[in-house]
């Protein structure tokens, strides 16, 4: 028997149709191999306290599904890229308190870099076998299926509990006076007596009145999916505009996108000191402006203090619960008057809370900033309830500087600068090693650094210092980025 030849037309166009999709599907091949270079990492470092027997902070990194869902803090496990996925930022971290794996050595530069390969392609992390087994084996007519198509309507649909248990009570109701009907036919004696007269009436009726009612329920129940599908919608509408108020909008640059949420700060890159001045710069760009906008508007300097409010240096021996972080702002030379008054003592503000937009219940500490010099400078004086005893070997943990408003019990705020402190202790003694650094969280679209075009990080925000204006400056309002009411 002979098969019929192909035609050449025919495999041209099949061969034109396919073959670009197979090009495309070798080109975005990733080119790194999780099972091979990346889950040998996790299970050698990770998966001993993030693992099926101990999840970390809520992360477990043996099941692509749990790290899809992430940790508590919600900041991006898989996806994202170098400066927001938290796994790279936490073993590529230089802070002893932040990086993974805890208390451990760090992983080595080999690793790392793996890491940071395996992020750049998109984090590929194929689905377990289990998983794809378990998905093949569900179909429609599963129990599991069934299972989850009930408890959606359950959950979705309100009132259908009730609505069911009627629906039930009527078929009850139908057998009950079809079974009725019967025995009167049949003359049963107990049909005659006095206590089922009352039953006479179910004579007239018949399998057409319990059909009407079936259609009046199941109007009812299109009614009640009708009226759960608007709940859903105005709650969909509520959660837009809470979003659009809180004005994170996806896939925009935000401060809790670049950073993480809660927002961690990138160390600025000095040695570790107890106490430094950081520099703020002005992050408009005119031919109009001084320098044409390159220059300092805020000099910030942070350092830890005793309850006199000293500065505490390495080797000083201190006393319990007498330790504190000091904030300090000072208006840079030449700066604008309208950036600076009033609105520094009622809008900032230090805490350890993580705030956005929305007003959010208070749940630690707040200390507002207090005028120094009015119109030049202001402080805040944090205490760190600490250290309460000389077996105290250990002191770490971030301190955010808000821009917002307090009201009673609520806050809500912009997150400005980060206070980390690492404090290593010995009989109250501050040892070597120990450090206070001041790191940058704000973040607007012309910061968008490296682009071309934007304002560079260094001219925004360094440990170094940054130009003052020394000659005429415009006074133009919107050159100056000062909001218009």
């Amino acid at each position: 028997m002979r098969f019929p030849q192909p035609n050449s037309a025919v495999l041209a166009v099949v061969c034109w149709f396919w073959l670009p999709q197979f090009a495309c599907a070798q080109s975005a091949t990733p080119s790194i191999d999780f099972k091979r270079q990346i889950q040998p990492i996790f299970e050698t470092h990770c998966q001993r306290c993030h693992g099926p027997s101990m999840r970390s902070g809520g992360v477990r990194l043996d099941q692509r599904d749990a790290v899809i869902v992430g940790g508590y803090s919600q900041s991006p496990l898989v996806g994202g890229t170098l400066q927001t996925n938290e796994i790279y930022r936490r073993v590529a971290s230089k802070d002893p308190a932040y990086r993974m794996p805890k208390g451990e050595p760090p992983l080595s530069d080999p690793e790392i870099a793996l890491i940071r390969q395996w992020v750049e392609a998109g984090t590929p992390w194929p689905e377990d076998p289990d998983t794809l087994a378990k998905r093949a084996a569900e179909s429609w007519f599963s129990q599991e299926a069934w299972l989850n198509y009930g408890e959606r309507w359950v959950n979705e649909v309100p009132g259908f509990i009730p609505w069911l248990c009627v629906m039930l009570a009527l078929q009850v109701g139908l057998l009950c006076v079809e079974r009725y009907k019967r025995a009167v036919g049949l003359a049963r004696p107990w049909t005659d007596r006095p206590r089922a007269r009352w039953l006479v009436p179910l004579k007239y009726f018949n399998a057409w009145h319990f059909l009407l009612v079936d259609l009046v329920m199941a109007l009812a129940l299109l009614l009640e999916v009708q009226a759960g599908l608007q709940a859903k919608t105005r709650q969909l509408e509520q959660s837009v505009n809470e979003l659009r108020r809180s004005q994170i909008v996806p896939g925009a640059p935000t401060a809790l996108s670049i950073y993480g949420n809660p927002p961690i700060p990138i160390h600025p890159g000095h040695p570790p000191r107890l106490s430094g001045t950081y520099y703020r710069g002005n992050c408009e760009r005119s031919d109009k402006l001084f320098n044409g906008g390159n220059y300092r508007t805020a000099n910030l300097r942070v350092s830890l203090v005793d309850a006199q409010g000293r500065e505490v240096n390495y080797g000083d021996r201190v006393a319990t619960n007498s330790l504190a972080i000091r904030f300090e702002l000072e208006r840079a030379q030449g700066t604008t008057d309208a950036l600076y008054g009033e609105g520094i003592t009622k809008g900032v503000f230090l805490t350890k809370q993580p705030l956005e937009e929305r007003l959010a219940k208070i749940t630690a500490p707040i200390e507002r900033v207090r005028v120094v010099k009015p119109g030049w400078k202001w402080e805040a004086v944090f205490p760190l309830k600490g250290p309460s005893d000389e077996h105290v070997s250990i002191m770490s943990g971030m301190i955010y500087v808000y821009q917002g408003a307090v009201e009673h019990d609520l806050a809500r705020g912009t997150v400005h600068y980060g206070i980390k402190y690492n404090l290593q202790l010995n009989k109250l003694a501050i040892q070597p090693g120990s450090e206070v650094w001041l790191g940058n969280l704000f973040w607007t679209p012309t910061l968008e650094h490296p682009h071309q075009g934007h304002v560079p990080l260094k001219q925004w925000f360094d440990h170094e210092p940054i130009p003052e204006v020394t000659g005429p400056n415009s006074k133009d309002p919107k050159l100056l980025g000062i909001p218009q009411k």
